[in-house]
């Protein structure tokens, strides 16, 4: 009933949002004191989101947090990933160790709700900064009262909601970190966009799977823009200075117990697993594998003369083709990038192997900011769709998966997965037609 009402609110207000959004589009239609509302939307969705996240946590991803609190604060961060192997990238292992000095300050005890507040505020927090950051894209392309709107959308977003404040994962971090460097990249701050990405990478491996953006940026901005070797060793020499940073945020992590090689060693095996763990065509990601009952399958079965892995590495090779493409394309475009970072996560999350179900969970306000810069109501489908689909894969592994009675090719698995391949359809449709068909742009101010 809970998942029921959100989704009830979640569309009413939409589908009100819409209405109010055509008629208000202009740019010169500005409110007063448009940020303070904004700001009190957030703030009030910050008590709501806390309100929400307060009596449910999920044991095992939670135990798990404070299992490393406890750790981390007994024998620091040397030796962490040497014991504890495959988990998370340095700034998420600092978030809890942060968590750990203030629950040991306030005795706060383990697994009590200030203690599960603690450690799911920073994903909370992260939600809020991101409609935060919508406003401020909304209130460029559109107007005050629109980006206000559209704030208020993805501050009800159900999906959202689940993600962060139900589970408790931290996937908000890492998306905020995208939405700001496709921001900065569509801003022309190419630069600071660099590090937003290396700080993508190291609050979730998988930040590094929109690598393509950066590339398109680089394309636009740097290789299409009247190179020159200053500017081209300049921007060599910030982006050499982002991956020196990722490095630094590692030797808390291979000095200290006397094991500095073993230390390192596994932390760069931790990268290569990271990438290639659950070898399996579907990981709970109800997406086109998972339609044909492929679900926790191996990846080693053949689909058409080839192996379900080696199909997955063709859909990796085409995203980043037509990502590059995009460049030449739609070159005078400085507001592609959101779309552009769309179809990567929801392609690759569609057709490659070894996804999860919160994979899918950056290209929500990924396709909203789409939305904003580029107004469709194609888009907009597919922003409700992939929403609501999402909610449903989430929340379907989460209280109703049981291994020891699993079916595949179960209704709910094959539905949710159909769902989402024709939302994404929709989504394909309108960023073939706006990247290539309709390419005769001027240059967004």
């Amino acid at each position: 009933m809970f998942f029921l009402a959100l989704v009830t609110i979640f569309f009413l207000i939409i589908m009100s949002g819409y209405f109010i959004y055509t008629k208000s589009m202009n740019k010169s239609e500005n409110i007063n004191d448009a940020f303070f509302y904004t700001v009190l939307i957030a703030f009030t969705a910050l008590i709501i989101k806390f309100a929400s996240s307060a009596f449910y946590y999920e044991r095992g991803d939670m135990g798990a947090f404070v299992t490393w609190m406890r750790n981390l604060n007994t024998n620091g961060f040397a030796g962490f990933y040497t014991k504890y192997g495959l988990c998370y990238p340095p700034l998420h292992i600092f978030l809890v160790y942060f968590a750990g000095i203030i629950c040991r300050i306030f005795h706060i005890a383990d697994f009590s709700i200030a203690q599960i507040l603690l450690i799911k505020s920073p994903a909370l927090i992260c939600d809020v900064l991101t409609c935060l950051l919508l406003y401020k894209v909304g209130k460029k392309h559109l107007s005050d009262k629109t980006g206000m709107l559209l704030c208020l959308i993805y501050v009800l977003n159900p999906a959202a909601i689940f993600n962060s404040g139900v589970w408790g994962q931290m996937d908000s971090i890492y998306t905020l970190c995208i939405v700001v460097m496709c921001y900065l990249i569509s801003e022309e701050k190419l630069m600071a966009a660099y590090f937003a990405f290396a700080a993508s990478i190291l609050f979730k491996y998988q930040g590094i799977i929109f690598a393509p953006v950066i590339l398109c940026g680089i394309l636009d901005q740097v290789i299409l823009n009247n190179c020159t070797l200053k500017k081209f060793f300049s921007h060599l020499f910030v982006g050499l200075s982002a991956i020196l940073t990722m490095l630094v945020c590692h030797l808390p992590f291979i000095f200290g117990n006397g094991n500095a090689a073993g230390n390192a060693d596994t932390i760069t095996a931790s990268y290569g697993e990271a990438l290639t763990a659950f070898q399996f065509a579907s990981v709970n990601a109800y997406n086109f594998w998972a339609m044909l009952g492929l679900n926790w399958h191996t990846q080693e079965d053949r689909f058409i003369n080839l192996t379900y892995n080696q199909w997955g590495t063709i859909a990796i090779i085409l995203i980043v083709l037509i990502a590059v493409g995009t460049s030449f394309a739609n070159k005078h475009s400085r507001t592609k990038y959101y779309s552009v970072a769309t179809f990567i996560i929801s392609t690759m999350f569609m057709f490659s192997v070894r996804m999860h179900e919160r994979y899918l969970f950056p290209a929500i306000p990924l396709i909203l900011a789409a939305y904003i810069v580029k107004p469709s109501l194609l888009l907009f489908i597919s922003y409700c769709g992939l929403t609501l689909m999402n909610l449903y894969n989430c929340a379907h592994v989460l209280f109703y998966y049981n291994p020891a009675a699993f079916n595949p090719k179960a209704f709910p698995i094959v539905s949710i997965s159909f769902g989402t391949l024709i939302f994404w359809m929709l989504f394909c449709f309108d960023f073939v037609k706006t990247n290539y068909l309709n390419t005769k742009q001027s240059k967004i101010e």
